[in-house]
């Protein structure tokens, strides 16, 4: 019996040897723990890479410099009001002058006795009637030597063939926009509206020759898959 007791005791302390002991740390070695960490924190935070700010150069600085410099200055109430005085003084006086009626007169000094328009297809003639013998003046030019052919020559002078009181007149024209002949068209219209407007018997003449009738015929535009406004392209059949 004394044996196998004995037996127990000492497996009991071979037991108590192989067991690990674990100790209890104080919480005085907890909070240096703690501490040992925050520190540790830190220094991975300092040993982050640190951006190096780049200094201007002595080009940028001048440039800022100058910019600077030529700050404008701001504009005070008393430059602005020296500023509108004019230009409301200007409206003001434009508004109150009386409306100029436009004249057309190609000789300086002179009024014209009559002033009429002629239009044919894009020409435009503006015609004036002075005291004179029956000349025509186109453009600054004689009339013969202004228009190239006899039909345009008669076709600007014939109110003044058709009625002979054209005779005491004479007539200055300026034409703008379309061709010769055109032109010539525009001028007779026009003569023929200012013999009308002095003379007013002269009408049912100028009626009659078909002087006074505005000829409204204009060309006709081209159409599409044609040649022109009428004509066909050529027929090919192989």
């Amino acid at each position: 019996m004394e044996k196998k007791t004995k037996a127990k005791v000492s497996a009991a302390e071979k037991a108590k040897e192989t067991k690990p002991v674990t100790k209890v740390k104080p919480a005085s070695e907890k909070k240096a723990a703690v501490v040992d960490e925050k520190a540790a924190v830190n220094v991975k935070a300092e040993s982050k890479p640190v951006e190096h700010k780049v200094e201007p150069t002595k080009v940028e600085v001048a440039v800022k410099q100058s910019k600077v410099e030529h700050k404008v200055e701001p504009k005070t109430e008393k430059h602005v009001a020296s500023v509108k005085e004019p230009m409301v003084e200007k409206v003001v006086a434009e508004q109150q002058a009386p409306e100029k009626k436009k004249t057309v007169a190609l000789r300086p000094g002179v009024q014209p006795l009559a002033h009429a328009v002629g239009r044919r297809k894009t020409a435009v003639a503006r015609v004036l009637f002075h005291r004179g013998t029956g000349k025509i003046i186109v453009n600054g030019e004689p009339y013969a030597t202004y228009f190239d052919t006899d039909i345009m020559r008669l076709d600007a002078s014939i109110p003044f063939r058709v009625c002979p009181i054209g005779s005491h007149y004479d007539v200055s024209a300026s034409v703008k926009g379309g061709g010769i002949g055109a032109q010539a068209g525009a001028v007779r219209l026009g003569i023929s509206r200012a013999l009308v407007s002095l003379h007013e018997e002269t009408r049912p003449t100028l009626r009659k020759f078909g002087l006074l009738t505005v000829d409204s015929r204009r060309k006709e535009r081209k159409k599409y898959g044609q040649k022109a406004a009428r004509r066909k392209f050529q027929f090919v059949k192989r």
